[in-house]
């Protein structure tokens, strides 16, 4: 996985993909908010470390379980563990999660985000934290409408495909 230092620019110019309805449509539009990175952790790389406030842990979770943006075909491992990419079991990634901070501004952190935190003692930035804590939709049917541009295109799928 690539590194990008904490409250970078998010650095793809690309189009974010949500899966809705429980993974039966896929939504993809060129965003109108900001992207700013959060926990694009790699080996080598220090991060901050200590223990997540109260409930922070539980809410990650949630927006974690309700989320699935920029699916990628495959997985990567957590760069931070000692096991290789061949290791059963081994913490693995694909997708991203976005948490609001603003009308105009998401947070765009990896999946692996949480597996950091639990794991690796990963503490987000402040801002990030506080938007977890805010954060009340999990945008489980997809990013909410003020954020989803009438020319967003739809791809329904059906079960088995």
């Amino acid at each position: 996985m690539t590194f990008y230092e904490d409250l970078s620019p998010y650095a793809e110019e690309s189009e974010d993909t949500f899966w809705e309805g429980e993974g039966t449509r896929m939504v993809t539009f060129t965003p109108r908010y900001t992207r700013v990175n959060v926990g694009w952790l790699a080996a080598g790389h220090p991060f901050a470390a200590g223990p997540p406030p109260l409930g922070f842990v539980e809410q990650l979770d949630r927006i974690l379980h309700g989320q699935y943006v920029n699916a990628a075909l495959g997985t990567h491992p957590c760069e931070l563990c000692d096991a290789d990419d061949d290791t059963p079991g081994a913490p693995r990634g694909s997708g991203e999660i976005r948490v609001p901070a603003s009308p105009l501004e998401v947070f765009a952190a990896p999946f692996l985000i949480g597996h950091y935190v639990q794991a690796h003692s990963y503490l987000p930035p402040r801002p990030f934290i506080d938007a977890v804590l805010a954060c009340r939709d999990t945008w489980r049917n997809g990013p909410p409408a003020p954020w989803l541009p009438d020319d967003a295109q739809r791809l329904d799928f059906e079960a088995g495909d």
